[in-house]
């Protein structure tokens, strides 16, 4: 599949996806942590 990636062009797009990648992994475990004890 080639398809263009919106961030290609943007000078600061590697830190704007390490970000909301680093948001998203702490949320994931905050809610398997949450799924986890609430046992």
């Amino acid at each position: 599949m080639n398809i263009p990636l919106p961030f290609t062009e943007d000078k600061y797009a590697w830190i704007v996806i390490c970000v909301i990648s680093f948001f998203l992994w702490i949320a994931l475990s905050r809610l398997l942590r949450w799924i986890v004890h609430k046992r």
